[in-house]
């Protein structure tokens, strides 16, 4: 794998009242990318009105690096059978593939195997960020 950093992919819980803020932090060892999310008390997914084999929630990112593009975040599909689920923003989380694709040359997107791709909720309080729970 051409890429030389750790990939952190935040969810950023925010309220109505506080500003959205997306942002990108790229060190030498690590990059780090934040996106806000609303606040809501719960999440459902596997929903009875979804169909099966479809996407319900997909909160990713795209980057290029030294001449290859890659995407990597959060996935949810609704597959055949699966019972419908609620929680917080932690358990959809813990629900979901977290996932690298590499663009391939023929321009298809495929998936980079033991990715170390983490994705995890931090949470804002008042004017500071505070308690980030840390999800695989």
């Amino acid at each position: 794998m051409a890429l030389n950093f750790l990939l952190s992919f935040l969810l950023l819980l925010v309220s109505p009242q506080q500003p959205s803020t997306y942002t990108a932090v790229v060190t030498t060892k690590e990059a780090t990318f934040t996106i806000p999310v609303k606040q809501r008390d719960r999440w459902t997914w596997h929903r009875a009105d979804t169909k099966d084999n479809q996407q319900e929630y997909r909160m990713d990112v795209t980057v290029k690096n030294e001449g290859n593009e890659y995407t990597f975040g959060l996935y949810l599909w609704k597959f055949h059978g699966a019972a419908p689920r609620s929680g917080d923003l932690s358990d959809l989380i813990s629900a979901s593939q977290k996932s690298l694709f590499e663009r391939a040359p023929s321009r298809l997107m495929t998936i980079v195997k033991d990715a170390p791709v983490k994705v995890y909720v931090q949470r804002r309080y008042g004017g500071g960020l505070a308690s980030r729970q840390g999800l695989h």
